[in-house]
């Protein structure tokens, strides 16, 4: 999806997550064949830092953890998008249990525990994507209306 520079040739691993803050991104080649998360993504009007396809197997979880310091007040936010999944999987930020939506955008604050169990018999796979905060994102996220309407399909 989008990596660091450096990290273009390296293990899909060292691709999935915003390792260092301050580099170089691109597109990695895989992003050739996405044409509508490309154009998602040019709707979000804010440096973004890492962008990835994240799969949950059925009948597993996600343990509880804190990503430190991802979260609207420090200034980096992490936003989903569940592609697949269904009713049988529960994402849980701080004990409250938020009710994902296939083509929904959520933030959440990763900077609070929170966890997934899927609890079905179908993979759950969101896209999730770490960017800076901007003016506008802060206002898309006060609002919650815009970002509720992105979506990777007409």
């Amino acid at each position: 999806m989008r990596v660091l520079q450096k990290y273009v040739s390296a293990h899909p691993i060292l691709q999935s997550f915003s390792i260092e803050g301050d580099g170089r991104w691109e597109n990695g080649s895989v992003m050739e064949r996405c044409p509508n998360i490309s154009a998602l993504l040019a709707r979000i009007h804010a440096p973004i830092q890492s962008v990835r396809l994240m799969r949950l197997h059925p009948r597993s979880h996600v343990l509880p953890h804190r990503d430190k310091s991802l979260s609207l007040e420090h200034g980096e936010v992490r936003l989903h998008i569940p592609i697949t999944g269904d009713e049988g999987v529960d994402f849980f930020v701080s004990d409250q249990r938020v009710p994902m939506a296939k083509g929904e955008v959520w933030y959440i604050n990763a900077d609070q525990e929170h966890q997934v169990v899927n609890q079905s018999e179908h993979p759950r796979i969101n896209l999730v994507i770490d960017c800076k905060v901007s003016p506008w994102l802060r206002k898309q996220i006060a609002e919650s209306h815009e970002m509720s309407q992105m979506t990777l399909c007409q």
